[in-house]
């Protein structure tokens, strides 16, 4: 029915075209190559015909949620009492990734103090002993 409108108004030669975003801007393999990346969508958003979707392909650090129920950005605004079931789950796997993130970004430079620690230790015994 939109698109009969939209022929009617625009042109009967006018047809959707999914993949316009991909075509038009680029973008496929963004979610292969980058790191600890979130991408969401609402499931009514009229723009996830471009967006990552699903976890296919994705690197293993990223993460695709499609919230149900929801229309464009609404995954992107403040936290409010209208919220629903699923948007109050996806932000609750949203702060725990980023937490999750966070811990390992910590675990990893404690180990890299405590490797330079070690090192610098080693060094400065090596050096009284000649």
């Amino acid at each position: 029915a939109m698109i009969a409108k939209c022929q009617a108004a625009y042109g009967a030669d006018l047809r959707p075209i999914p993949a316009y975003p991909q075509l038009e801007f680029g973008g496929r393999g963004v979610g292969a190559t980058n790191t600890r990346t979130i991408f969401t969508s609402g499931e009514y958003d009229p723009i996830k015909s471009g967006a990552i979707v699903n976890s296919t392909g994705l690197n293993p650090e990223n993460l695709a949620i499609v919230i149900p129920a929801l229309g464009h950005t609404g995954d992107l605004a403040f936290t409010t009492p209208f919220d629903t079931s699923a948007m109050k789950a996806a932000r609750d796997t949203i702060v725990g990734t980023i937490y999750g993130w966070i811990s390992d970004k910590k675990s990893k430079n404690e180990k890299d103090v405590v490797k330079a620690a070690r090192e610098a230790k080693k060094n400065i015994l090596n050096s009284q002993r000649h």
